[in-house]
Protein backbone atom coordinates (compact mmCIF):
# COMPACT_ATOMS: atom_id res chain seq x y z
CA UNK A 1 0.00 0.00 0.00
CA UNK A 2 3.24 2.67 1.12
CA UNK A 3 5.04 1.76 -2.69
CA UNK A 4 0.96 2.69 -4.06
CA UNK A 5 0.49 5.74 -2.59
CA UNK A 6 4.04 7.19 -2.70
CA UNK A 7 3.68 6.48 -6.65
CA UNK A 8 0.13 8.04 -6.76
CA UNK A 9 1.86 11.18 -4.88
CA UNK A 10 4.57 11.44 -7.46
CA UNK A 11 2.42 10.91 -10.48
CA UNK A 12 -0.17 14.01 -9.06
CA UNK A 13 2.52 15.93 -8.21
CA UNK A 14 3.26 16.29 -12.03
CA UNK A 15 -0.34 16.54 -13.01
CA UNK A 16 -0.58 19.34 -10.85
CA UNK A 17 2.17 21.43 -11.58
CA UNK A 18 1.31 20.12 -15.23
CA UNK A 19 -2.13 21.07 -15.41
CA UNK A 20 -1.17 24.78 -14.18
CA UNK A 21 1.13 25.64 -16.27
CA UNK A 22 -1.08 24.37 -19.24
CA UNK A 23 -3.88 25.90 -18.36
CA UNK A 24 -1.78 29.55 -17.82
CA UNK A 25 0.44 28.85 -21.48
CA UNK A 26 -2.80 27.75 -22.79
CA UNK A 27 -4.76 31.12 -22.06
CA UNK A 28 -1.50 33.20 -22.90
CA UNK A 29 -0.82 30.98 -26.48
CA UNK A 30 -3.62 29.32 -27.41
CA UNK A 31 -2.38 27.45 -30.96
CA UNK A 32 0.22 30.45 -31.54
CA UNK A 33 2.74 27.38 -30.54
CA UNK A 34 1.22 24.63 -32.80
CA UNK A 35 4.26 23.16 -34.79
CA UNK A 36 2.04 20.71 -36.70
CA UNK A 37 -1.39 21.52 -38.32
CA UNK A 38 -4.23 20.40 -36.09
CA UNK A 39 -6.58 18.81 -39.24
CA UNK A 40 -7.28 15.59 -38.76
CA UNK A 41 -5.35 13.37 -41.28
CA UNK A 42 -2.04 15.96 -40.82
CA UNK A 43 -2.43 15.07 -36.77
CA UNK A 44 -2.15 11.76 -37.23
CA UNK A 45 1.08 11.95 -39.93
CA UNK A 46 2.90 14.02 -37.93
CA UNK A 47 1.86 12.01 -34.21
CA UNK A 48 3.21 8.74 -36.27
CA UNK A 49 6.47 10.66 -37.67
CA UNK A 50 7.01 12.77 -34.08
CA UNK A 51 7.14 8.85 -31.89
CA UNK A 52 10.16 8.31 -34.22
CA UNK A 53 12.37 10.98 -31.76
CA UNK A 54 11.85 9.12 -28.64
CA UNK A 55 12.06 5.75 -29.99
CA UNK A 56 15.00 6.25 -31.56
CA UNK A 57 16.52 8.48 -28.86
CA UNK A 58 15.96 5.50 -26.08
CA UNK A 59 17.78 3.29 -28.40
CA UNK A 60 20.74 5.51 -28.52
CA UNK A 61 20.33 5.80 -24.69
CA UNK A 62 21.09 2.36 -24.23
CA UNK A 63 24.06 2.82 -26.59
CA UNK A 64 25.52 5.51 -24.83
CA UNK A 65 24.66 5.11 -20.85
CA UNK A 66 28.48 3.72 -20.54
CA UNK A 67 30.01 6.82 -21.54
CA UNK A 68 31.35 9.05 -18.86
CA UNK A 69 29.86 11.96 -20.71
CA UNK A 70 26.45 10.96 -20.83
CA UNK A 71 24.91 12.07 -16.78
CA UNK A 72 26.19 15.35 -18.36
CA UNK A 73 24.69 15.48 -21.97
CA UNK A 74 21.33 14.25 -20.16
CA UNK A 75 21.16 17.02 -17.44
CA UNK A 76 22.32 19.67 -20.24
CA UNK A 77 18.93 18.01 -22.17
CA UNK A 78 16.89 17.95 -18.90
CA UNK A 79 17.77 21.48 -18.62
CA UNK A 80 17.00 23.01 -22.03
CA UNK A 81 13.72 21.66 -21.62
CA UNK A 82 12.98 22.96 -17.67
CA UNK A 83 14.30 26.43 -19.34
CA UNK A 84 12.01 27.03 -22.57
CA UNK A 85 8.81 25.53 -20.15
CA UNK A 86 9.95 28.57 -18.19
CA UNK A 87 10.94 30.90 -20.61
CA UNK A 88 6.78 30.58 -21.86
CA UNK A 89 5.59 31.02 -18.70
CA UNK A 90 7.36 33.94 -17.63
CA UNK A 91 7.54 35.68 -21.55
CA UNK A 92 3.61 36.86 -21.49
CA UNK A 93 4.77 38.28 -17.94
CA UNK A 94 8.63 40.46 -18.96
CA UNK A 95 10.68 39.05 -21.87
CA UNK A 96 13.72 40.27 -20.46
CA UNK A 97 13.05 38.30 -16.93
CA UNK A 98 12.11 35.36 -19.31
CA UNK A 99 15.16 35.42 -20.97
CA UNK A 100 17.78 35.99 -18.00
CA UNK A 101 15.56 33.07 -15.80
CA UNK A 102 15.84 30.75 -18.18
CA UNK A 103 19.03 31.30 -19.17
CA UNK A 104 20.43 31.43 -15.67
CA UNK A 105 18.68 27.44 -14.68
CA UNK A 106 20.89 26.30 -17.72
CA UNK A 107 24.06 25.82 -15.47
CA UNK A 108 21.56 26.12 -11.99
CA UNK A 109 19.79 22.37 -12.64
CA UNK A 110 23.22 20.89 -14.90
CA UNK A 111 25.12 21.50 -11.77
CA UNK A 112 22.29 20.27 -9.32
CA UNK A 113 21.92 17.26 -11.61
CA UNK A 114 25.28 16.42 -11.41
CA UNK A 115 25.27 16.70 -7.67
CA UNK A 116 23.85 12.93 -7.39
CA UNK A 117 21.67 13.71 -4.76
CA UNK A 118 18.80 11.46 -4.68
CA UNK A 119 15.81 13.96 -3.50
CA UNK A 120 17.71 16.98 -5.89
CA UNK A 121 17.21 14.31 -8.69
CA UNK A 122 13.90 13.31 -7.94
CA UNK A 123 12.95 16.78 -7.34
CA UNK A 124 14.03 18.16 -10.67
CA UNK A 125 12.67 15.01 -12.32
CA UNK A 126 9.30 15.84 -11.07
CA UNK A 127 9.82 19.52 -13.10
CA UNK A 128 11.39 17.82 -15.98
CA UNK A 129 8.42 15.70 -16.35
CA UNK A 130 5.48 18.97 -15.96
CA UNK A 131 7.53 20.51 -18.10
CA UNK A 132 7.98 18.30 -21.29
CA UNK A 133 4.34 17.06 -21.32
CA UNK A 134 3.19 21.11 -21.12
CA UNK A 135 5.30 22.26 -24.34
CA UNK A 136 4.01 18.97 -25.62
CA UNK A 137 0.60 19.65 -24.84
CA UNK A 138 0.10 23.56 -26.14
CA UNK A 139 2.31 22.56 -29.24
CA UNK A 140 0.40 19.62 -30.29
CA UNK A 141 -3.06 19.13 -31.34
CA UNK A 142 -5.20 16.66 -29.48
CA UNK A 143 -5.01 13.43 -32.49
CA UNK A 144 -1.05 13.71 -32.95
CA UNK A 145 -0.92 13.10 -29.36
CA UNK A 146 -3.09 10.36 -29.60
CA UNK A 147 -1.56 9.14 -31.90
CA UNK A 148 2.21 9.42 -30.52
CA UNK A 149 1.12 8.10 -26.83
CA UNK A 150 -0.38 4.58 -28.96
CA UNK A 151 2.62 4.61 -30.41
CA UNK A 152 5.18 4.77 -27.70
CA UNK A 153 2.52 2.14 -25.54
CA UNK A 154 3.04 -0.37 -28.22
CA UNK A 155 6.63 0.34 -28.21
CA UNK A 156 7.17 0.42 -24.74
CA UNK A 157 5.50 -3.08 -24.65
CA UNK A 158 7.89 -4.49 -27.49
CA UNK A 159 10.86 -2.98 -25.07
CA UNK A 160 9.85 -4.89 -22.08
CA UNK A 161 8.86 -8.24 -23.50
CA UNK A 162 10.73 -8.34 -27.16
CA UNK A 163 13.39 -5.57 -26.84
CA UNK A 164 16.43 -4.96 -24.92
CA UNK A 165 14.71 -4.67 -21.15
CA UNK A 166 13.48 -8.22 -22.12
CA UNK A 167 17.44 -9.85 -22.56
CA UNK A 168 18.79 -7.77 -19.73
CA UNK A 169 19.97 -4.34 -20.68
CA UNK A 170 20.22 -2.08 -18.15
CA UNK A 171 17.78 0.47 -17.54
CA UNK A 172 17.32 3.86 -18.99
CA UNK A 173 18.92 6.47 -16.92
CA UNK A 174 15.47 8.81 -17.07
CA UNK A 175 14.02 7.25 -14.04
CA UNK A 176 12.46 7.77 -10.79
CA UNK A 177 13.36 5.08 -7.59
CA UNK A 178 10.38 4.83 -5.22
CA UNK A 179 11.59 2.29 -2.88
CA UNK A 180 11.00 -1.18 -4.68
CA UNK A 181 9.44 0.93 -7.75
CA UNK A 182 10.90 2.29 -10.32
CA UNK A 183 8.86 4.55 -12.78
CA UNK A 184 10.07 6.17 -15.96
CA UNK A 185 10.24 9.50 -16.87
CA UNK A 186 8.40 9.19 -20.08
CA UNK A 187 5.75 7.62 -18.34
CA UNK A 188 5.45 10.51 -15.93
CA UNK A 189 5.58 12.49 -18.90
CA UNK A 190 2.16 10.99 -20.93
CA UNK A 191 0.50 10.12 -17.05
CA UNK A 192 0.22 14.25 -17.42
CA UNK A 193 0.44 14.90 -20.80
CA UNK A 194 -2.57 12.93 -21.27
CA UNK A 195 -4.87 14.71 -19.15
CA UNK A 196 -3.81 18.18 -19.91
CA UNK A 197 -4.62 17.39 -23.52
CA UNK A 198 -8.13 16.07 -22.81
CA UNK A 199 -8.41 19.58 -20.69
CA UNK A 200 -7.65 21.85 -23.18
CA UNK A 201 -9.51 20.25 -26.17
CA UNK A 202 -12.98 18.37 -24.13
CA UNK A 203 -13.06 20.50 -20.82
CA UNK A 204 -12.14 20.41 -17.40
CA UNK A 205 -14.57 17.93 -16.45
CA UNK A 206 -12.84 14.61 -18.31
CA UNK A 207 -9.24 15.94 -17.61
CA UNK A 208 -10.34 15.14 -13.83
CA UNK A 209 -11.89 11.43 -15.03
CA UNK A 210 -8.49 11.18 -16.88
CA UNK A 211 -6.27 12.06 -14.06
CA UNK A 212 -8.55 9.57 -12.03
CA UNK A 213 -8.01 6.52 -14.41
CA UNK A 214 -4.24 7.28 -14.92
CA UNK A 215 -3.59 7.03 -11.51
CA UNK A 216 -5.80 3.85 -11.75
CA UNK A 217 -3.79 2.26 -14.04
CA UNK A 218 -1.07 2.83 -12.45
CA UNK A 219 -2.19 1.44 -9.11
CA UNK A 220 -3.29 -1.63 -11.53
CA UNK A 221 0.43 -1.82 -13.02
CA UNK A 222 1.77 -2.09 -9.79
CA UNK A 223 0.08 -4.83 -8.52
CA UNK A 224 0.84 -6.89 -11.62
CA UNK A 225 4.10 -6.40 -11.10
CA UNK A 226 3.81 -9.04 -8.52
CA UNK A 227 4.06 -11.10 -11.56
CA UNK A 228 6.92 -9.90 -13.81
CA UNK A 229 9.93 -7.82 -11.80
CA UNK A 230 9.26 -4.94 -15.29
CA UNK A 231 6.07 -4.39 -16.99
CA UNK A 232 5.73 -1.36 -19.49
CA UNK A 233 3.82 1.61 -17.54
CA UNK A 234 1.85 3.42 -20.40
CA UNK A 235 -0.48 0.88 -21.87
CA UNK A 236 -3.37 0.51 -18.79
CA UNK A 237 -3.34 3.91 -18.35
CA UNK A 238 -3.66 5.03 -21.64
CA UNK A 239 -6.09 2.38 -22.73
CA UNK A 240 -8.60 3.11 -19.90
CA UNK A 241 -8.39 6.96 -21.37
CA UNK A 242 -8.81 6.23 -24.67
CA UNK A 243 -12.78 7.32 -24.92
CA UNK A 244 -11.91 10.53 -23.85
CA UNK A 245 -10.54 11.76 -26.25
CA UNK A 246 -13.16 11.44 -28.49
Amino acid sequence: MKRILNLITLILTVQTISILSSYYAWGTYSTELYVVPSDLSTSIYFGFLLSLIPISFSFLMIKLLKLKAFKLVLAIVQSLVISTWLFLIILSVNRFWASVISIACIPLFVSLMLLNNREIKRAITVIFSASSSTLLAITLPLYAILILSLVLAAFDVYLVFKGPLSKGAPQLSLTVNLSDITIGVGDLIFYSLIPISIMIHRGVIRMFIACLLINAGATISVHLLSRREILPGLPIPLLLCLPLFF
